[in-house]
């Protein structure tokens, strides 16, 4: 587990989700903030938190609510890093004291969580034709009106406000379109750029290549903050429609719209992950409209903590690859 980073977030979709109270307030609607919220996302929605500590990992989560979905995709995620001993925290439904459980091996308190889940009426297996998508809706507030976001069951993620929206996927990193086949040249050089299971550095010997031939279609982000409002564009793609950005300039400094919430998630959860992103984006914001697929590759210095990334971007028509919401 990356212990420089801030906590993971899974929510009842199964979808790993920012546990930064401001920015998921404005997410789910929310009037409480800090540890309220996460509180609230975990007790009330079923979301799974998982927290770094010294030599264990913190598990929690409320058994009456759990998603399934929340808690298959946290543990398929704790597999993937092998911490050592997992403290599970289960929350008590009346807000009373919580039970705390102390297991040497995540292999223990998988056990545990399955029969938690059982007892609740619950699997923990992965249902075959399980509909992925949630909708939230958040309340009316001043700065960004009333937002509806869910992901349908072909994997599409839909968002939308009073005035603007967005639909987009993520899609295997195979399938790269043959219009973006410079992409995929950029996905071989960074594969080539690692060591074993380490990530390259930004700097690796596939990297020279970098900028010249994405022609002005790179973006640098550097991914250090622990917070993903923090991140700020090392390098600012000057060949790009969307002129709210610049190099030098942080997320949160954005005008507050769909394409930076987006950017944000999907930034941190590629961070997160350390695996490169593959998207199809199209938005309405604005007055403006924007359509291009967007490659994400993480960097990182010391191999394994996401440090940089870089954001090639192909602005073009999609309307043959993404369906109508």
């Amino acid at each position: 587990m990356q212990s420089n980073r801030s906590d993971l977030l899974f929510d009842d979709a199964g979808q790993l989700v920012l546990a930064d109270s401001v920015y998921l307030a404005g997410q789910l609607g929310l009037a409480c903030g800090g540890e309220a919220l996460l509180d609230t996302a975990v007790r009330d929605l079923g979301f799974v938190r998982l927290r770094p500590l010294r030599g264990a990992l913190l598990v929690i989560l409320a058994p009456p609510t759990v998603s399934h979905l929340a808690a298959f995709a946290a543990f398929y995620h704790i597999a993937a890093f092998a911490p050592g001993r997992v403290v599970l925290a289960c929350l008590a439904a009346d807000r009373s004291a919580s039970r705390y459980e102390l297991f040497p091996t995540p292999r223990e308190a998988l056990k545990r969580v399955e029969i938690i889940l059982a007892e609740n009426g619950r699997s923990l297996s992965m249902p075959g034709e399980q509909v992925h998508y949630r909708t939230v809706k958040r309340r009316q507030t001043s700065v960004m009106g009333r937002l509806v976001s869910f992901r349908r069951r072909d994997g599409i993620a839909l968002r939308f406000d009073d005035r603007d929206f967005s639909i987009r996927i993520r899609r295997p990193l195979a399938a790269i379109s043959a219009e973006d086949a410079w992409m995929a040249e950029e996905l071989a050089n960074w594969e080539g750029g690692r060591k074993r299971s380490l990530l390259p550095p930004l700097a690796s010997g596939a990297f020279p290549r970098g900028l010249n031939p994405v022609g002005g279609r790179a973006h640098i982000v550097d991914t250090s903050n622990t917070q993903a409002t923090g991140y700020w564009f090392r390098h600012w793609a000057p060949i790009n429609s969307y002129h709210f950005g610049g190099t030098g300039r942080r997320l949160r400094d954005m005008p507050s719209s769909l394409m930076r919430d987006n950017a944000i998630e999907d930034y941190w959860s590629t961070v997160q992950g350390g695996v490169p992103a593959y998207h199809l984006i199209r938005l309405t914001q604005r007055g403006a409209s924007y359509a291009y697929a967007r490659l994400l590759l993480p960097f990182a210095s010391n191999g394994t903590e996401v440090d940089n990334l870089l954001v090639l971007i192909n602005e073009r028509d999609l309307t043959a690859e993404l369906p109508k919401a």
